[in-house]
């Protein structure tokens, strides 16, 4: 009994957690406006280190390495929530996408904030070569390959949450998928923070709309 109580309590607060993760990720995205200039190393050295050198860059980074863990904690929770329904075999494959994702995800935040404020002061200090270090034609295998494979996992998942209304609302795994999809747009700064709620607050739709299927008792 103790430890069905346990599985539930995960479950719940799993999807709490991813769900403030997307939150996580929006603040860090209003911190600098111009995230673009990250990827442009090579094309612009002196914005590429004004930008990775200020502390706001430091806030952005670092919410991704609280983000991503947060991440796969509540990816892993809504595959145990999706357990025993229809759509359990499609939430496991959504799941193993998903956290790899993450893992190449949270390889490039790594990157970003332990390497790129490096690379920025070298590059300051008139050693523009170093921006070779940080060139996009670098991480973009590792990033998109990473964007894929998330992006095909949240697929499978929203198939799988629709197959299973008992469990949670069957357009909350659109409305993750389509904040996550947004992000592969990137058109405004705006787009970007909003994208990051919009899937936050679907996950927060699951938890709430779970919370009784799950609780202790």
């Amino acid at each position: 009994m103790e430890l069905k109580a346990n599985y539930n309590r995960f479950i719940r607060y799993g999807l709490v957690l991813i769900g403030l993760a997307g939150f996580v990720f929006a603040i860090g995205d209003a911190l600098i406006p111009q995230e673009g200039d990250m990827f442009g190393a090579t094309d612009d050295p002196e914005g590429f280190a004004g930008l990775v050198t200020t502390q706001n860059f430091q806030f952005w980074a670092m919410r991704g390495l609280i983000g991503v863990p947060l991440e796969v904690i509540g990816t892993i929770a809504l595959f145990l929530g999706l357990a025993g329904t229809a759509g359990e075999k499609g939430a496991f494959w959504g799941m193993i996408l998903c956290v790899l994702g993450d893992l190449f995800g949270i390889s490039i935040f790594m990157f970003a904030y332990f390497i790129f404020p490096e690379v920025g002061s070298l590059i300051s200090a008139g050693m523009e070569t170093a921006a070779s270090v940080a060139a996009v034609e670098q991480m973009m295998p590792l990033f998109g390959f990473g964007m894929i494979i998330t992006f095909i996992g949240l697929i499978l998942f929203a198939a799988a949450i629709w197959k299973a209304p008992e469990r949670f609302p069957k357009w909350s795994g659109i409305l993750a998928f389509v904040g996550f999809a947004l992000l592969l747009i990137q058109t405004s700064y705006f787009i970007q923070i909003f994208a990051n709620v919009l899937w936050g607050s679907a996950y927060l739709w699951m938890a709430a709309y779970s919370w009784n299927e799950f609780s202790n008792t």
